[in-house]
């Protein structure tokens, strides 16, 4: 793959800044102990198609005062430090969410020579660690009717992050907005800052893209989540919060506090107390 980027011309005075600014970060970073950085679980292979916005996940805990690093492999020049440009191309953006350790790399308006091996670095005076992602990019223009998709975050541990994106796309150009709904209740930025929608627009593509943020999931975030355009285009996800820090987890009691396996049996007896009906009569049929 022949692809080419173009270095900002004040790169070498920008890029000397940069890399003392790390050094900086290096000696003065978190060093306390059992405080260790790391990525947190994000997918490692993203699928999109040509013209929609691609998102590569990189969550770090523990990050500190160091920087972030995001390269196309296998070449060396950074295409962003922090949120940083080292490339002639807006496309490429940083997305940070300034409340906690999510770094994501979006890549507006993807093409098919975007598709390759991303990585993710974090440098530290003990060690650089580093993770891949995998874009996938088919050669397959965006649909000129109205649709709309949602993805993101199905399971997540209680106290965990849920991400959910949602690509609406218009019939001339990108529609005015995109409403969340959690179980038919309308979802705004609020909570004390725990729940973020942020939305981006393509005018070229017709799109536009809103992403759904939660912090510290709860129990009560399980729900089914939907966005809409519009009353007749709108589509749902459902999200589960896990609690697996509880040994014994109690199963929930249905309305009338009878318990599931309860429930279960009593279906299960209907059906015996049938059957059992069925032959008796049939026994006496015959002996008749």
């Amino acid at each position: 793959m022949d692809v080419t980027f173009t270095v900002d011309t004040n790169f070498q005075r920008l890029f000397a800044g940069v890399l003392q600014f790390l050094m900086i970060g290096i000696i003065t970073g978190d060093r306390r102990q059992g405080h260790e950085t790391k990525f947190t679980v994000s997918p490692k292979n993203i699928t999109v198609s040509r013209g929609e916005v691609a998102v590569l996940q990189c969550g770090i805990e523990n990050l500190g005062t160091k920087s972030v690093i995001w390269r196309f492999l296998p070449y060396t020049v950074p295409l962003t430090i922090g949120k940083i440009n080292f490339i002639d191309d807006e496309r490429f953006q940083v997305h940070h969410m300034a409340y906690n350790d999510q770094w994501n790399l979006m890549i507006k308006n993807v093409q098919t020579h975007d598709a390759g091996v991303y990585e993710c670095q974090v440098s530290s005076k003990r060690q650089s660690i580093r993770q891949n992602i995998t874009l996938n990019v088919m050669d397959i223009p965006i649909s000129a009717k109205p649709d709309i998709v949602i993805g993101g975050t199905r399971f997540v541990e209680k106290g965990g992050q849920i991400y959910l994106l949602c690509n609406a796309t218009g019939h001339d150009y990108p529609p005015d907005a995109i409403d969340w709904f959690k179980d038919g209740i309308k979802l705004n930025d609020n909570d004390n800052n725990r729940i973020k929608i942020q939305e981006n627009v393509l005018i070229i593509s017709r799109t536009i893209i809103s992403a759904l943020e939660i912090e510290s999931a709860r129990m009560t975030d399980t729900g089914t989540y939907v966005c809409r355009i519009s009353a007749e285009l709108a589509t749902r996800f459902s999200v589960d919060v896990l609690n697996a820090g509880t040994s014994n987890v109690k199963r929930e009691m249905p309305r009338g506090g009878t318990h599931n396996n309860g429930g279960i049996s009593s279906r299960y007896t209907s059906v015996f107390l049938f059957a059992l009906t069925v032959l008796c009569v049939t026994n006496l049929l015959k002996v008749s």
